[in-house]
């Protein structure tokens, strides 16, 4: 009877490794709107962020937060890069900053090894650069409303010259020049508060697909629209004064003789 030879191998078991999952998170608003639309399951969800919109320094929106621990098994990475300090208010600001970097120092006894930022320095940046824009964009809304001036004021001069005869008849039916005036003036007025309707009109449709395609928070502001559409009232008025003027003075025999 023989026995079987007992294997030198041995038998390594080796131990299944734990997935690696992420237990609880903090999401921000955007995204809690598109998991509860479109039924996602997520992890726990602890937090939702208050919405803060979106702007030139971001917006934590669509952001989803995940614990320093979690974070570290999933990437590898022990160390932290930055992180951010928020003061209990504005004036105590500078005390934040330099305490931060009083810790910071007596931690790495390297001034080179870190950098604090103030985040006043980059609003007072991005409100240089906002101004310089509203600068730049008033500079070019002022040549758009000269030049739109101007087309108003060629197309009532051509007016006046194609309807020369029926100035006179109503000056020989004892029209005043006053009357004459403020014909040319409303149809000045009118054709430029049409045109700044139409304005309006495009920058609406331009907000809502704006909206639509970046899905940023922006409203049109009706007041501010409101005011533009007077404000075309009054350019229609100075520059149409010059061909109501000119259309006032004609003489009724020179108007009647012109063909």
């Amino acid at each position: 009877m023989s026995t079987p030879a007992k294997s030198n191998q041995n038998t390594v078991i080796k131990k299944k490794p734990k997935a690696k999952y992420v237990k609880w998170i903090v999401i921000g608003a955007i995204v809690a709107a598109v998991a509860v639309a479109a039924i996602i399951i997520l992890p726990k969800v602890v937090g939702v962020l208050e919405e803060q919109g979106s702007s030139m320094a971001g917006s934590d929106d669509k952001k989803i937060l995940i614990p320093y621990s979690t974070a570290s098994k999933m990437t590898g990475q022990k160390s932290v890069s930055s992180f951010y300090i928020k003061a209990a208010g504005e004036e105590s600001v500078d005390t934040a900053i330099s305490l931060v970097k009083s810790f910071l120092l007596q931690l790495t006894r390297d001034e080179d090894a870190y950098e604090v930022r103030n985040q006043s320095d980059v609003l007072d940046t991005m409100s240089h650069v906002k101004n310089t824009m509203s600068l730049l964009l008033a500079g070019i809304a002022a040549i758009s409303l000269l030049v739109g001036g101007i087309g108003i004021m060629n197309i009532m001069l051509v007016s006046v010259s194609e309807r020369t005869r029926e100035i006179g008849i109503r000056n020989a039916v004892g029209a005043k020049r006053i009357h004459i005036m403020t014909q040319f003036l409303c149809e000045a007025c009118i054709l430029s508060v049409v045109g700044g309707v139409i304005g309006l009109a495009i920058s609406f449709g331009a907000v809502v697909l704006y909206k639509l395609f970046a899905s940023a928070s922006v409203s049109v502001n009706w007041g501010v629209g409101l005011a533009a559409i007077a404000f075309c009232a009054v350019i229609g008025v100075l520059f149409g004064g010059y061909p109501a003027a000119k259309a006032s003075r004609l003489q009724p025999i020179d108007a009647l003789h012109t063909t």
